[in-house]
């Protein structure tokens, strides 16, 4: 695995670093006593006891500032609520019953049009 170590990555600071980290966390080296398996498992070590609590902590003392943005957005973002989404539904459902409302009316008008012109072309001929 070859990792890349991007600090700024589309204008945000750490967000490169931590997928470099992810990637390093979740890569799975060939079990047994070879040199990238001990290398892999100390990486894992520092990551979990030190890298990623001081950045937590010093994110806290920042109000976020310096979290990668994936972490500023696990813990800022609004979850969706029953409430919202049943909210939401109820919106989309006013919304889909008007078009509904407007579709027949457009169609029944177009009938009524149509009717007149087959009318007015019977009297032509």
């Amino acid at each position: 695995n070859s990792f890349s170590f991007t600090y700024f990555t589309e204008g945000e600071f750490g967000k490169g670093l931590w997928i470099t980290l992810i990637d390093v966390i979740e890569s799975k080296p060939r079990v047994g006593c070879t040199s990238e398996f001990v290398c892999n498992l100390f990486s894992r070590i520092i990551a979990y006891t030190v890298v990623i609590p001081t950045w937590f902590v010093l994110g806290l003392f920042t109000f976020g500032l310096i979290w990668p943005p994936q972490i500023r957005q696990w813990c800022f973002e609004a979850k969706p609520t029953k409430r919202s989404a049943i909210s939401a539904d109820a919106k989309f459902g006013a919304a889909t019953e008007e078009v509904m409302r407007n579709f027949i009316m457009e169609s029944t008008e177009f009938k009524n049009d149509f009717r007149e012109m087959n009318l007015y072309m019977k009297k032509l001929r």
